[in-house]
């Protein structure tokens, strides 16, 4: 069959609101009713009510979770199904390493566990501490070497993905010793660790302290990031005197730990932010109390909020790349992204169907090809690089079964970054394009 082309004029510009659907997925083999999220995020319901406490993903199918109970969470499909591993300690902390191995540290006492079989069987790691410790948080910079917060003035080295542990000291005393919640390793050198009004930069297991007393007095830092070995990113709470709120902050370095910058995008509203997700330098990722959701496209410049579509306390989030994430939180919540938060998908329902953008980057007006086993009604919107709708190009018009070019008028969008919805009752998928004037 040619190719039916079917010419759209594109003649204003309309805001599209989000939508809500639900769903089913599988735990166990049991239904498990989610529901989308708007802008983005696709809340998948873990058949779980606990309190969901870490999340790691080795790529953009396979990924644990750390389910605060005596289980954890895999899925090797994005999202669309997750089963369960009963364990016999409580898991707090995840690492995943790749498709069949993974690191998990239970929720108290000296126990870590790997699995080298995708979760069939845990076995005991091997820690040469001599001290009663208890994990604080979890990084593996490469699928062998990890590190490990501890409680007592030290962290814990591997390098044979988790099987074996080393205990390296911090040299603090118990009356100078911060309170650190987080670390995060950038490669097998260079670290950093985030506690409240402290920082310290980890170089193999010394370390340098960036203590800056204007910047971090009365923030309680509950996350961090190395993107680069000279940008660093510590995320948290700020306590103010005589302030009736706390409102949650971003702090962000660009040398190295010399200056620092806060920024406050939720406003002077209490609030907290747990995690923290960067897969590249400019897209990172942020997530806090009440289902908070913050977005930069820009290195950390400014942050754009994305509604989650839950109001439960969100705690930790992970991107494997710039459109890829999942977060997770209170109540067993679950949600998954596979655009940025830029738009929601519904993947257990609908098939993915190829899109081809031509030419990219675009000019004056772009095309969309794609072809239809089936006739339906299709929509297609677009969203700027802050995940703002923009345009409704196609609102649930019917189009016959076959092959159709859809072009677009450009020439009243200005130069950047945008993404592209579409959807059919059988169909939905997702990506972006440039507009280069």
């Amino acid at each position: 069959m040619g190719i039916l082309k079917t010419y759209i004029a594109f003649t204003a510009i309309s805001l599209l609101s989000g939508v809500n659907v639900s769903y089913g997925q599988q735990t166990e083999n049991r239904p498990i009713q989610t529901q989308e999220g708007v802008q983005g995020w696709a809340q998948q319901n873990s058949g779980l009510s606990s309190e969901l406490l870490g999340v790691s993903f080795s790529s953009k199918d396979t990924g644990w979770i750390a389910t605060g109970s005596l289980s954890i969470l895999r899925t090797t499909n994005g999202g669309k199904n997750w089963t369960q591993s009963i364990i016999s300690r409580g898991s707090c902390h995840i690492a995943a390493l790749n498709g069949q191995t993974a690191v998990y540290a239970a929720c108290s006492g000296e126990n870590l566990l790997f699995t080298d079989d995708g979760g069939a069987n845990w076995t005991p790691s091997k820690i040469d501490s001599a001290y009663n410790i208890e994990i604080v948080d979890i990084s593996f910079p490469t699928p062998l070497i990890g590190y490990m917060l501890c409680d007592n003035f030290s962290i814990l080295r591997t390098e044979d993905a988790g099987q074996n542990w080393k205990t390296y000291r911090l040299g603090f005393g118990p009356l100078d010793f911060p309170e650190f919640h987080a670390i995060n390793y950038l490669d097998s050198t260079n670290g950093m660790i985030a506690g409240s009004g402290t920082i310290l930069r980890m170089f193999g297991t010394g370390y340098v302290m960036q203590r800056d007393t204007t910047v971090f007095r009365g923030i309680n830092l509950f996350g961090c990031e190395l993107v680069k070995q000279n940008i660093e990113y510590v995320v948290g709470e700020e306590i103010i005197p005589d302030s009736a709120t706390y409102p949650a902050v971003i702090v962000r370095s660009t040398d190295g730990g010399h200056t620092w910058k806060k920024t406050y995008p939720n406003g002077n509203s209490t609030a907290e932010f747990s995690g923290i997700s960067f897969p590249d330098s400019l897209h990172g990722t942020v997530v806090g109390n009440a289902g908070l959701i913050y977005h930069t496209a820009n290195g950390g410049e400014t942050w754009t909020k994305q509604e989650s579509g839950v109001t439960t306390d969100l705690n930790a989030v992970n991107f494997v790349d710039s459109l890829t994430g999942t977060a997770v939180g209170s109540d067993g919540v679950i949600l998954h992204t596979i655009n940025g938060g830029y738009s929601w998908v519904n993947p257990t329902q609908r098939d993915s169907l190829i899109i081809q953008t031509y030419p990219n980057p675009a000019t004056q007006a772009i095309n969309f090809q794609y072809s239809l086993p089936l006739p339906q009604n299709v929509s297609l919107s677009l969203y700027d690089i802050a995940g703002r709708s923009v345009a409704i190009v196609l609102n649930d018009s019917f189009q016959s079964q076959g092959d159709h070019v859809l072009p677009l008028n450009l020439t009243s969008f200005p130069n950047g970054t945008y993404y592209y919805r579409f959807e059919s009752e059988k169909y939905f998928s997702s990506g972006h394009f440039t507009i280069i004037h």
